[in-house]
């Protein structure tokens, strides 16, 4: 027998139909884009919304504080952070002051009882100090100009945190909205002349120097502490401003 040839057969299968798979990389670009665009539109509301304050906070926060430092070879330089930039309480005595007159107080056990007659506020003439009356505490006689022990116990720690200054001191005084009735010579003018002066002799009495008293008056009812009701205790008391 002959020798027979071996035959290859070779078969194509073609397919039919059927898409090509594009994958999903379109879709995790689209996502980027998404949240790119949200974070923009979030920027720009945040630029109209805030101050300009804090705009300026939010920028010194991100600026790198370095300066640079030579150690004779010019070629080097060492970058070093710069001193932090003094706050606002480093630059304003008052408001040290402030902190330090609040905390005496309040590690004062005397005047524990006494904190919600005596109100601390800086105001554009400096640190003012108001020391008020309340609902069953008085700070002077009804009426008169004599100094009770309670007022007498919160000069003692006010002078020393005054004497711990230079700046100059106003003293004024107040009164409730009431007049009197019986005295024809004596009226909430004279009674908060009376009060202011007596509450600087005690001052000076106690240490603080005469030369920084800058002025000691009476405002009558002029300056309300409690606006909306003119009766009310608290708008008897004394101002003591220590000047910018």
């Amino acid at each position: 027998m002959a020798d027979k040839k071996e035959i290859r057969v070779i078969k194509k299968i073609f397919k039919k139909g059927g898409h090509v798979h594009h994958g999903g990389a379109w879709k995790i670009a689209y996502a980027d884009f998404v949240t790119a665009m949200m974070a923009f539109f979030m920027l720009m509301w945040l630029i109209n919304v805030i101050t300009e304050e804090q705009k300026k906070g939010i920028a010194d926060y991100f600026t790198p504080n370095f300066t640079k430092i030579h150690d004779g070879d010019p070629t080097e330089e060492v970058l070093a952070r710069k001193e932090a930039i003094p706050s606002e309480e480093e630059d304003n005595p008052l408001i040290k002051m402030k902190k330090k007159l609040e905390q005496s107080l309040l590690q004062n056990k005397n005047l524990k009882s006494l904190m919600d007659n005596i109100h601390i506020t800086l105001t554009s003439a400096g640190l003012n100090i108001d020391i008020i009356d309340t609902d069953g505490r008085s700070m002077f006689t009804p009426g008169g100009a004599e100094m009770l022990a309670p007022m007498k116990d919160i000069l003692n720690e006010v002078a020393i945190i005054l004497n711990n200054t230079v700046n100059k001191i106003s003293i004024a005084g107040h009164t409730d909205a009431i007049q009197y009735t019986n005295t024809k010579n004596y009226s909430n003018w004279e009674l908060s002349v009376d009060r202011a002066n007596a509450t600087r002799k005690k001052l000076e009495k106690i240490g603080v120097d005469r030369g920084r008293m800058q002025a000691v008056q009476g405002k009558e009812s002029r300056e309300l502490f409690d606006p909306s009701n003119p009766s009310s205790p608290k708008n008897r008391r004394i101002a003591i401003t220590l000047l910018k």
